[in-house]
């Protein structure tokens, strides 16, 4: 089974976590009645804003790129950008680093600092590396460690927190 999520602004990012309900109701043929199981999982999701900046603060943002690994199991990330938004949404995780983004900063309006957004990251450690700068310049020289992760909480699901489907049965 393998599932795509669609990000919009209904998402929640962070800790608070996103419902995920189901009501799977079935029928074996040779029986009279319906079974019906109720589940729920919160599903997280996280997003890191990464800034950039050149000593003389005369570089070109859009000309330097960076590719972001996940240091626990050793993907590459893979997302799509909304130009609408400046922002990297996750669609993909690949073994390969030629399949890996190539994300690029978008330079604020002086032009003195280039921001990143990606979106859709799971709680885990990456590994982003610079791999493209301006004329004139060097690489970094190490990569940037992020690590995210989740606030423990204590809170559960609300699995069976009401039935508005009327599909609940004590059978």
């Amino acid at each position: 089974y393998a599932a795509t999520m669609h990000t919009d602004n209904s998402v929640v990012f962070g800790d608070s976590g996103n419902p995920n309900g189901v009501a799977l109701t079935w029928k074996r043929s040779s029986q009279d009645y319906y079974d019906t199981l109720i589940d729920d999982a919160h599903v997280y999701t996280y997003g890191v804003t990464l800034t950039k900046l050149f000593s003389d603060g005369k570089g070109e943002f859009k000309n330097v790129e960076f590719i972001m690994q996940n240091a626990t199991d050793g993907y590459y990330v893979k997302a799509e950008l909304n130009q609408d938004e400046g922002v990297y949404y996750v669609v993909d995780h690949v073994t390969s680093k030629d399949d890996a983004t190539l994300f690029f900063f978008f330079s604020n309006a002086d032009k003195t600092e280039g921001t990143v957004i990606v979106k859709g990251l799971e709680d885990d450690n990456y590994v982003a590396t610079e791999v493209r700068t301006d004329d004139g310049y060097t690489l970094l020289r190490d990569s940037i460690k992020i690590d995210i992760s989740r606030t423990e909480t204590t809170s559960l699901c609300d699995v069976y927190a009401d039935d508005a489907l009327g599909l609940i049965q004590n059978d």
